[in-house]
């Protein structure tokens, strides 16, 4: 606890693969990929399986899982962490609180009900207070609070702290916090409860159609009408920066879900990109979408023909037609000759 912990992944191939590193199924918003992923563990709940994934568009991606384990510290250095404290049948390390935030960041809009809550887990029991942007939460008719004793997966006691909010105001909306102490320390974890749009989905066609494109469509939670989109994209294995496209809502849905399609023109045949997507209403911008990766196919195989092969091919055709005028044209002359000189030998005759 409070150590900063390193993982690696390595991975080969060509062309050169490029990683993506994910917990807990989720895939980290990082917007630059590297072989080692370095987190500060100052929360037990920052604990799990870590995941990183190489793939270079070619077959399927390569996956490899790292598990980051924990331990609690010992909060008081003259106490020796095995010497444990007996109380109702239960052997309890004494610490200070842990707080965790169920859910960091909750979307919300006015006349909406929200619930915020926190997990503490600490020995003696600890109280604890929530704080809008510094300032203490006061209970009231509208703003409710509640605690409820529950347990952890690994079997830790805990209690959950809840602050439920019947009819969001404009003046709910901020930065939260939930502060919890008793005799061996305080702590504390942040939440917001906003009202921009949860951060897009962003889903891709399965296989590329086009050598110099790409279709998008993405969906976005949000209680607020969404007023443009923001689209994200680059060229992998390359130095350039982000390339930003502004894209109207176009009005797709009615709330709170959202829907918006887009085809991607201009790219380059055979590479490989990465996108992300963000949205804006009247709150402002959200989060961005989770990065996913395409590639563009191959240009297909086009006949050309010269100028010299067409002119070629036209005087040919035109010969053959020429040819066969000129012939009609002597077989009239023929028949006519005929026919003038039997008209003479009749004439003759006559």
């Amino acid at each position: 606890m409070g150590e900063e912990a390193t993982m690696s992944c390595v991975s080969e191939g060509v062309p050169k693969p490029v990683l993506a590193w994910s917990f807990q199924g989720q895939e980290l918003p990082i917007l630059a990929s590297g072989q080692r992923l370095r987190i500060l563990a100052n929360n037990r709940s920052l604990a799990g399986i870590y995941s990183c994934q190489a793939s270079n568009g070619i077959g399927e991606p390569a996956k490899a899982a790292i598990e980051l384990k924990i331990k609690p510290i010992n909060p008081n250095p003259t106490i020796p962490s095995t010497i444990t404290r007996h109380v109702a049948s239960c052997d309890t390390i004494a610490d200070k609180p842990e707080v965790t935030a169920v859910t960091r960041w909750l979307h919300s809009a006015p006349e909406i009900r929200a619930r915020l809550e926190c997990l503490v887990v600490a020995y003696p029991e600890a109280r604890l207070d929530w704080y809008l942007e510094n300032e203490k939460v006061v209970r009231s008719q509208r703003v409710l609070r509640y605690k409820q004793d529950t347990s952890l997966e690994d079997g830790s006691a805990a209690q959950l702290h809840s602050l439920v909010i019947r009819s969001v105001q404009p003046r709910d909306l901020g930065h939260y916090s939930c502060r919890a102490s008793n005799e061996l320390g305080q702590s504390e974890a942040s939440l917001e409860l906003s009202g921009v749009a949860k951060p897009p989905l962003l889903k891709k066609e399965i296989r590329s159609s086009s050598s110099n494109s790409y279709n998008f469509i993405w969906e976005v939670d949000s209680y607020s009408p969404i007023v443009e989109y923001q689209f994200w994209f680059r060229q992998m294995d390359s130095r350039e920066d982000w390339r930003r496209l502004f894209i109207p809502s176009g009005n797709e849905g009615a709330g709170p879900v959202y829907a918006r399609s887009f085809n991607l023109t201009g790219l380059q045949a055979s590479r490989q990109y990465e996108a992300l997507v963000l949205a804006r209403n009247r709150f402002g911008w959200s989060s961005p979408s989770r990065i996913i990766r395409f590639a563009t196919g191959q240009p297909s195989a086009v006949q050309v023909t010269s100028d010299s092969q067409r002119s070629e091919s036209s005087s040919g055709v035109w010969g053959s037609h020429h040819r066969n005028d000129s012939f009609v044209l002597g077989l009239s002359v023929f028949v006519v000759l005929i026919l003038a000189r039997g008209k003479i030998l009749l004439d003759g005759v006559s």
